[in-house]
């Protein structure tokens, strides 16, 4: 019963708080909004709380995402990520799962542009490597010569 109580005045608080800002002078909002933040003005790693050897010594990588073998497989390639290498991992002597210390591990980012992943490491002071995508050679194919002829070559194997 506490907790619903706390929970009620906190949300009225919120609330109020939020009409509060909805009835300010129109004024005031638009002085505010005329002069929007450019990402000259901003430094993210003052801000972004991250330890400080994400700067110095882990690189990330940015990269597009291969092609799925799925039947819908170019869904995941339409963006580039940019992801954390790896660090060293051991085996856990009590059960033999493989362990890590490394908190970036399961961490990635997603962007449209290899443009903006590019501009947002250097932003934050990260060193990068940028890995291009590999095109894919399609090499022309004919139905009809999975049945012809080649001497010596066994077409059908008998089981019994």
């Amino acid at each position: 019963m506490l907790a619903s109580t706390i929970r009620a005045v906190a949300r009225r608080a919120y609330t109020t708080e939020a009409a509060q800002a909805l009835t300010r002078a129109p004024a005031a909002t638009a002085a505010a909004s005329s002069t929007p933040a450019t990402s000259a003005d901003v430094d993210v790693s003052v801000i972004s709380g991250a330890p400080s050897n994400l700067a110095t010594q882990r690189v990330v990588k940015i990269y597009r995402p291969a092609k799925t073998a799925m039947q819908s497989g170019l869904d995941n390639t339409r963006f580039w990520k940019v992801d954390w290498n790896a660090e060293d991992r051991w085996e856990n002597p009590l059960m033999g799962w493989a362990s890590s210390a490394d908190y970036m591990q399961g961490s990635f980012m997603k962007f449209r542009t290899e443009e903006e992943a590019i501009r947002f490491a250097e932003r934050q002071g990260w060193q990068y490597e940028v890995v291009e995508p590999a095109e894919v050679k399609f090499t022309k194919k004919v139905y009809a010569k999975n049945f012809t002829f080649v001497p010596g070559k066994l077409r059908y194997i008998h089981t019994k």
